[in-house]
């Protein structure tokens, strides 16, 4: 249990700060980190009575000096998104900290507080300190022990090199459930990730040739490009048709799906979509971020697709239709907070031997809930929690094709936190 009533030294909340900071929690996270250390070295520096919203606003987060806290929530909304991130690391990731930072409900000064009393030195976090040296008669002895442990060290060095091409990494039993043949050590996994089609602002000093499909931009684009640009003098702006860009949010999502696969020894190969087809999906396993075409013709083929991406025209919004429900992305405008969903979809693979082969497709109604769909499918913790349900409806582990609804919060597109929301199992 934690201890508020020990004194916690300056040097000891330094340490728990850049534990925070360098965590795997908080490392998308900048908003939420400048947040952190803000507030933190004010009360390490002993002005924790300074810290105000309006400080925290202009001088952590960027916000210009004419903020005001009736007009603006970003402050409150971040504290609220800290709160809930802190409580994820304490839970999951550092369970065991010495020192853990808090906050009082309804304030933004920190609090520091351990669950074990100081050390002889005084201290409560851990620390290494270098063994005292043992007395020695003579220089030789410690030559000769010193030499020993080099040659030991060496060996060791040795040793773990040449039992790498032996020793595969052992992934987390849970996701290796989950995955299944993803997490296949001999098998290659293709991730496709979208291409959008869209049009890209160019200034040049002449029209480019009509193949690479160009057009003269309008007003209304000189006016949104002198925001963020200057216009050289004799250069105009053009409007050219791209279809093979990516979102940042599909882009981080395929490099979590990747990621997790190189840890549990797996391999895979990335594609864009717009070189990926049907026949490359054939007896192989197989993931994709956000790709509307693959998605929807593999769903079509199967015939087992219940949830889908669909933009509202009425709402001029993409939205996740599902059989009961429709889950619409919202976004506030002062805080730039955005509350969308992202959908999980699970496939058995097609060919001679579809059975043992998979697709995992992440999609959603914004790019930001493509990453909160790979976070939660990499989260030990949240596939516990998902499997629990399913154990509760009389399935005794994953199902070979399902759907998920995850609910994400995101500063933009960087995801804050991801939770549960419904599934359906696909039969």
């Amino acid at each position: 249990m934690f201890d508020s009533l020990v004194t916690v030294s300056d040097r000891d909340k330094q340490r728990a700060l850049e534990l925070v900071l360098q965590s795997r929690t908080f490392v998308r996270s900048e908003q939420l980190r400048a947040f952190l250390r803000y507030v933190c070295s004010m009360e390490i520096e002993g002005r924790g009575e300074q810290i105000t919203e309006y400080r925290i606003a202009v001088e952590a987060l960027g916000r210009p000096e004419d903020y005001t806290t009736t007009e603006d929530s970003a402050v409150r909304n971040r504290a609220h998104a800290l709160r809930a991130k802190l409580e994820e690391l304490y839970a999951k990731e550092f369970p065991d900290a010495p020192v853990r930072i808090d906050f009082f409900k309804g304030s933004y000064r920190p609090h520091f507080v351990v669950h074990k009393p100081p050390d002889e030195n005084g201290s409560v976090a851990p620390m290494l300190t270098p063994p005292e040296m043992a007395k020695a008669q003579t220089v030789e002895p410690k030559l000769r022990v010193l030499g020993l442990v080099v040659a030991g060290l060496a060996l060791a060095f040795l040793a773990g090199v040449w039992l790498r091409g032996f020793v595969r990494p052992t992934p987390d039993s849970l996701m290796a459930e989950a995955w299944g043949p993803l997490f296949d050590q001999d098998g290659d996994v293709l991730m496709s990730v979208a291409s959008h089609s869209h049009m890209q602002v160019r200034a040049r000093s002449s029209k480019p040739p009509e193949s690479e499909r160009a057009v003269d931009a309008p007003p209304p684009v000189y006016e949104w490009y002198r925001r963020y640009h200057s216009l050289p003098p004799g250069k105009n702006l053009y409007l050219e048709f791209v279809n093979s860009s990516t979102r940042f949010g599909d882009a981080i999502g395929a490099a979590e799906v990747v990621r997790t696969i190189a840890a549990a020894g797996g391999k895979a190969q990335i594609f864009p979509e717009t070189s990926v087809s049907e026949a490359m999906f054939r007896d192989r396993m197989s993931c994709s971020s956000e790709c509307p075409r693959i998605r929807r013709r593999l769903i079509d083929c199967c015939r087992t697709g219940r949830f889908g991406v669909l933009y509202d025209e009425t709402l001029q919004k993409e939205t996740i239709v599902g059989p009961s429900a429709t889950y619409v992305t919202q976004i506030d405008d002062a805080s730039g907070i955005i509350q969308s969903y992202g959908l999980v979809t699970v496939l058995r693979g097609q060919g001679v031997q579809g059975a043992q082969h998979r697709i995992m497709i992440f999609s959603g109604s914004h790019s930001s809930c493509t990453v909160g769909a790979t976070e939660f499918m990499s989260s030990p913790a949240h596939l516990r929690d998902f499997r629990d349900r399913l154990r509760k409806q009389g399935h005794s582990s994953f199902p070979p094709a399902y759907q998920m609804v995850i609910r994400c919060r995101a500063d933009r597109v960087v995801p804050l936190n991801e939770e549960y929301e419904t599934h359906l199992v696909l039969k």
